[in-house]
């Protein structure tokens, strides 16, 4: 996957990082105020060797010191010098208590040790530092054997006193507002894999341009909804008039291409608006002068006559079926430009007549006397009768509806289609409806229909 693919994953879903960020911001710096306030107070202790002879002579008291380093650190914890700094300071407290509140480390290579004492006051950590400072250099002193002139070994001097810290060390504001923060990030980055991997909706132009490999033949600002503009409106007016306008420009650039000029218009799943952009391209034509066949060919869910404004009645299945000719369900236009032939009667077989001889003899007559013979048929995922009509037309254009179709779907449509031989001429996209675009289909029209005598 691309960079490019990357950042568009994030920038998708941003916002709930930024909100899963602050989140954990907020509940760092809400923790932290609900705690506690704790100070901490240090104090050192430097072992020393104890010699009157030359430098020689201090090997066996230092090499006593080092040896005996981790005994020490062990004594500033233990029982007797616990309850030593208890009674000293008249708490009301066990060893085990007071052992959590003091820590004892030595750095490695040296002879220092460092007492750190915690308290909820800055005058009790320092007390408490400095009096298990005492205790230590005083079992240190007492516990140090002697050497052959009776001499100890090894002693202890304070080298660091400790003094009341002027700000608690816990909690650390900035420090947990830093810790919640890297946690959000990191939950950020996570619910961005977990969303992306769920969510394969195609989102963008260049997720259609990937998936299908083919070229994108317009991109309309149109959803269908309840409320619908009249097709008409939409093509002479509004944000849709220049797209369809382009739509029609690389239609005839792709088509040309072509012996035939009848395509099927169609999608990967219903909801997809290819009903209503390939009714509004077949009036952008028409009013460029192209001679316009608009085939219902949807025989289960057929729905131009109502985007038309066109009263339902027999057409393309009476004519497959014959029981019409087509004098009798052609509806032409008042410019003699758009004839449209509607889905007429349900049948109980659409896929059967759809593949008959009849529906390619039809075809071959109707490219011969239009110049363009657009086709509405259904959808591709749920049945066969958009591969059935592009076995006759060997032209299909695929509607994709962003934000509804997924990656899945969308690849799969173009396999079928890929599978049926058909030429994919190209994508219209149909992104979401412009904010505060009311759409009628039966608002008033210039346009009006008869039926050929």
């Amino acid at each position: 996957m691309a960079f490019q693919q990357y950042l568009g994953i994030v920038l998708r879903f941003w916002r709930g990082t930024l909100a899963v960020v602050v989140v954990c911001v907020a509940g760092a710096a809400v923790f932290s105020n609900l705690q506690s306030p704790v100070y901490s107070a240090s104090a050192s202790v430097f072992l020393t060797v104890k010699s009157e002879g030359g430098p020689g002579e201090l090997s066996p008291g230092a090499f006593y010191t080092q040896s005996q380093l981790a005994s020490y650190l062990d004594v500033a914890t233990s029982t007797p010098v616990l309850e030593s700094i208890i009674e000293e300071l008249g708490m009301d407290a066990t060893p085990e208590a007071l052992a959590t509140q003091l820590s004892v480390w030595s750095p490695e290579e040296t002879s220092i040790i460092h007492i750190s004492a915690r308290s909820e006051t800055a005058s009790g950590a320092a007390v408490l530092a400095n009096a298990a400072t005492e205790s230590v250099l005083t079992a240190v002193n007492e516990l140090s054997p002697t050497g052959a002139d009776g001499q100890r070994l090894a002693g202890a001097n304070m080298i660091d006193s400790a003094v009341a810290p002027s700000s608690p060390s816990e909690p650390n504001l900035r420090v947990n507002v830093a810790l919640g923060a890297a946690l959000g990030i990191l939950l950020g980055v996570g619910q961005i894999a977990v969303r992306s991997d769920l969510d394969t909706r195609v989102r963008d132009k260049k997720d259609i341009e990937l998936l299908t490999g083919a070229p994108i033949l317009g991109e309309v600002k149109w959803n269908h909804v309840e409320a619908r503009q009249n097709a008409e409106r939409q093509v002479s007016s509004g944000v849709n008039a220049e797209a369809f306008r382009r739509l029609r420009t690389n239609l005839s650039f792709v088509g040309s291409k072509n012996d035939g000029r009848a395509i099927v218009f169609t999608s990967a799943g219903p909801g997809e608006g290819k009903t209503e952009i390939v009714s509004a391209l077949a009036l952008v034509l028409a009013q460029a002068g192209e001679s316009v066949l608009l085939i219902d060919a949807d025989l289960r869910h057929s729905n131009v006559a109502s985007r038309m404004g066109i009263d339902a009645g027999r057409g393309l299945a009476d004519l497959l079926a014959d029981a019409a000719v087509p004098q009798d369900v052609l509806h032409i236009d008042s410019s003699g430009f758009l004839s449209v032939l509607l889905a007429g009667t349900m049948p109980p077989n659409p896929s059967e007549l759809l593949g008959s001889k009849s529906m390619s003899s039809f075809l071959s007559i109707a490219e011969r006397q239009y110049d363009y013979v657009l086709i509405d048929s259904p959808p591709l995922l749920p049945v066969t009768d958009a591969v059935v009509l592009s076995a006759h037309t060997r032209s299909a254009v695929l509607v994709s509806q962003i934000g509804n179709v997924r990656g899945s779907q969308l690849r799969e449509a173009v396999t079928i289609l890929e599978a049926s031989r058909a030429d994919l001429l190209g994508v219209v996209i149909n992104e979401v409806e412009p904010s505060g675009e009311k759409v009628n289909w039966h608002a008033a029209t210039s346009i009006s229909f008869a039926v050929r005598d």
